[in-house]
């Protein structure tokens, strides 16, 4: 198992070329706009291949409404020029069916420009990110 340290934001650790995203219960619309702007300014001066473990256990998605996906699917729009050229995979961890839709529903408006596999534990995810690391990068 990987050592995470904390990284550019509360929500997010680091473990080498591994980040881990863990977004909380309390998860707001200010708390996701705070985050969202600490990752675009992670993407202005990261010029690193990383892979990224998306946990979404503990998010409720009765409590997350449509400006919520929009404000997800707004950034990784945003962000797709880095994330294709950086973004090994992203591996994105749920505990349930709603929360699967959530995802579903964000990708649906905004496709992303890297491998990404839905897991239902947070090991799985490291394991295919770590798997889509050593891949040569093109």
């Amino acid at each position: 198992m990987l050592t995470f340290e904390p990284f550019f934001h509360p929500w997010v650790q680091r473990s080498g070329a591994v980040l881990l995203h863990r977004y909380p219960r309390d998860a707001n619309e200010d708390s996701i706009r705070e985050y969202l702007e600490a990752l675009y300014r992670f993407s202005q001066t990261h010029r690193e291949r990383y892979g990224a473990v998306v946990d979404l256990r503990d998010i409720n998605p009765i409590l997350t409404n449509a400006r919520h996906r929009k404000l997800f699917s707004d950034s990784t729009a945003r962000l797709s020029s880095f994330a294709r050229q950086y973004t090994a995979g992203m591996g994105i961890v749920v505990s349930n069916s709603a929360q699967r839709g959530l995802m579903t529903a964000v990708y649906w408006l905004s496709p992303p420009a890297y491998p990404y596999r839905v897991t239902g534990s947070v090991e799985e995810a490291i394991r295919w990110v770590q798997g889509q690391l050593a891949k040569p990068h093109h």
